[in-house]
Order: structure tokens, then sequence, then C-alpha cells
């Protein structure tokens, strides 16, 4: 009786083994989605609607599955990303933390520039902290448009940044301004004795396989300008983004600390800005949009339509560049949430 019973599980095992190979090899060579015509309305709205709209590129699964260029731009063409720079100096903040250079988010500002508080300090100026800043909540009346004139006119921008009046206590009112990230590459500058530029070569830019040859605007003692100015092209904008999916990973390397991730891109203060969502620590939050909440989408975005959309329910990244905006153009920010999500996400 065993022989009959063993070759009848030996026969169950085989076929079993059979069905399994053969469902591996239907899921390989099931049809993609062709993302051609997943994005056919979205191609279709820039060009009718968008005339600044440079690029748009979608990854998804690691692949970048589209890719389309407008008005004589191409892969090649490097792009003033403008306040995606600030999601770039957020994450070498998170890396400068990681390395103990700065001993944590809590860290006060006059412990990393005492030189520039030895006159006196304002009013709760030696109450502000590194996350203060990075989420845009520190106080500096730099919302008064005087204030942020005459510290971009100044001879030292960090210096006349700090020397200004608080208007609210540090952690409770949220004001964006490119100021106020700037203070963060001054933090990278002295925690780190190399320009921000020159650290984010070594610490992400190379990492990933970016061009080391980039344009990154300075203040008078050469600071690359922490708010904007950071040129990019839309494929290293999409390995950025990639990066951030795959929670600070590159090519099993990890880049930018796992938990830095987390909390860069959950909410860290209230944000409501330019009609964005609430604001983490250099990326905004697709939550003020209804049909979408549910998603956990965040994205970097640059004035005049600069974007890095993360969407990790999907695996997915999405990416557009536009030229500055020279006349009155509509926020491309509409293609994404109009346009792509609907047709990426057809149940949302």
């Amino acid at each position: 009786m065993k022989k009959p019973i063993m070759s009848f599980l030996m026969v169950g095992l085989f076929l079993l083994v059979i069905v399994v190979i053969m469902m591996l090899k239907v899921q390989k060579n099931a049809p993609q989605a062709d993302f051609t015509k997943v994005f056919l309305k979205a191609d279709q709205e820039i060009k009718a609607a968008y005339p600044n709209v440079y690029s748009l590129l979608a990854a998804k699964d690691d692949k970048l599955v589209y890719e389309n260029y407008y008005h004589g731009m191409d892969k090649a063409v490097s792009n003033n990303v403008m306040s995606v720079t600030k999601s770039v100096i957020s994450a070498l903040i998170g890396i400068v933390i990681e390395e103990g250079k700065i001993r944590g988010i809590d860290e006060k500002l006059v412990e990393i520039f005492p030189e520039y508080y030895a006159s006196g300090l304002q009013p709760l100026a030696d109450t502000i902290e590194l996350k203060h800043v990075i989420s845009m909540t520190d106080g500096f009346a730099i919302n008064n448009p005087q204030n942020a004139y005459d510290v971009v006119s100044s001879e030292n921008w960090i210096k006349a940044h700090l020397e200004l009046p608080l208007y609210a206590k540090p952690g409770t009112e949220f004001y964006y301004s490119n100021q106020t990230t700037h203070l963060l590459s001054g933090v990278i500058t002295k925690t780190t004795g190399m320009k921000a530029l020159n650290y984010a070569n070594l610490k992400i830019f190379q990492p990933l396989g970016m061009d080391s040859d980039k344009q990154w605007g300075m203040d008078p003692q050469g600071n690359n300008i922490g708010g904007i100015e950071l040129h990019l092209t839309p494929r290293e904008m999409v390995n950025f983004g990639l990066m951030y999916l795959h929670n600070g990973q590159w090519k099993g390397q990890q880049i930018i600390p796992e938990n830095w991730i987390k909390l860069s891109t959950q909410k860290q203060s209230a944000g409501q800005f330019f009609g964005y969502g609430s604001y983490g620590y250099g990326w905004w939050m697709l939550d003020n949009d209804p049909r979408y909440t549910d998603q956990s989408i965040y994205y970097a975005a640059g004035y005049g339509g600069q974007y890095i959309f993360v969407m990790p329910k999907q695996q997915m990244v999405v990416v557009m560049t536009a030229e500055l905006p020279t006349g009155n153009y509509p926020d491309p920010i509409k293609v994404f949430t109009d346009y792509i999500m609907p047709a990426v996400n057809p149940h949302s």
C-alpha cells in the first residue's frame, strides 16, 4: 500500500511544480501597461494648456516607463529646479545628523552659529531649533518683504537672517521662505567644512550616478543657495525620487537614513502655502485633495512647475519640469492631480 501512496504523492508534487512554473511564465509574459496610453490625456493637456512645461517622466517598479520632452528640450538639459532644491538640502541635513556632525534635529541655531549671536540674542532666539528651520516654523520675521530683501542684499546672508527679530514663537507659525532654507545650507557648510554642492556630490549625486559638475548659485560667503538655484536633469530628479521611494536606498546602499525619510515625508507643520498641503522637512504632502488623502503621496515642488511626485502605493515616481514663468501660466500640478492620478489610480 505504501508504494501506490508514495507514487501518488510524487505525481501530485510533480504536477504542482509544473503549475507553479507555468504561473511564473504567465506572470513574466503578462502584458505591461502601455504608459503612452496611460499618459495620453496628460500629454494632450500639456500641449493644449501648458506652453511652459519642458518634460514629463514616470518610473514604475524602478523602470522608466514614460519620458516626453517639449519645446526642444531633451534628457541632457538640466533645469533650475527652484525649490526642489529644498528637498535636496533636507536630504543632506539628514545625512549630517546621521554622521554625528549635528547632535540631532533639536540642536539650537545658537549652538551651531555662536559667532553670530555674540552681540546678544533677540527674545526667544535662543530657543530656535533645527527642526523649526527645516519645517519653516522658526519664527524669524522673514515674512516682512523688506526684511527678506535686506537679508539677500547684505554682505552676509546668514548673519543678517539670524539678527532679524521674531514675529512668532518658534514652532508655532508656518511661513515659507527661501531665506529660511538657506540657513540650512550654512549649517551644512559649518558642520561639514564643505559647501552643500560638494557634500551633495559626495553623499548623494555620485552614488546615484549623477553628473557632479552642477550649477548651483552661492551667497557672498560661498554657501550654495539653500532654497533655490540647483540645476538637475529630469532623469536625475527621477532617480532622487526613486531613492526616497525606497526609503533612502539606492541599489542596496543606504544613502539617506530611513528614519529621516519617514520624518521628512510626514506632516511637521501646517503648510497650506500656494494651495499645497501640509509640510514635512523640505517635502509637501498631497493631503489637501480629498481624492488622494489616502494615497500617502508626497512631493518636491519648485516655482514654475518643477515637481517630483513620490507615490508609494503605486510604486511610482512622476517628474515634471518647466520654464520659469515669464507670463501667467497655470500651475502644472493640475496635470498630475487631474490627469495622471486618475489614469494610474482609476478607483481613487
